[in-house]
């Protein structure tokens, strides 16, 4: 049972987190689902020499691909509106 509740906490925790760092920085299209699967293909700590590898990152990114992909699909009008009228040279 406890368990079951810190799952349900951590994943409470997580939802959409991708995309809300997605959207006040990069504002790209699905762009928190990006960052999860960056995030999992790169576990590493940042800014440690050298690089070490860190588990749980992947499955924080794992876990947050489902509550990504809800806010994205929700903030998905502000992010085409935003692609669609900046210019391409500023990507």
């Amino acid at each position: 049972m406890k368990r079951l509740l810190l799952a349900l906490a951590l994943a409470i925790s997580v939802d959409g987190c991708g995309s809300i760092a997605d959207i006040a920085t990069d504002k790209w299209i699905y762009g928190g689902i990006q960052k999860d699967v960056n995030l999992i293909k790169n576990p590493y700590l940042p800014k440690s020499e050298p690089p070490e590898y860190f588990f749980p990152l992947v499955l924080l990114g794992a876990l947050d691909i489902p509550f990504s992909f809800a806010v994205d699909t929700l903030l998905l009008p502000v992010t085409i509106t935003i692609a669609a009228t900046s210019d391409e040279n500023s990507r």
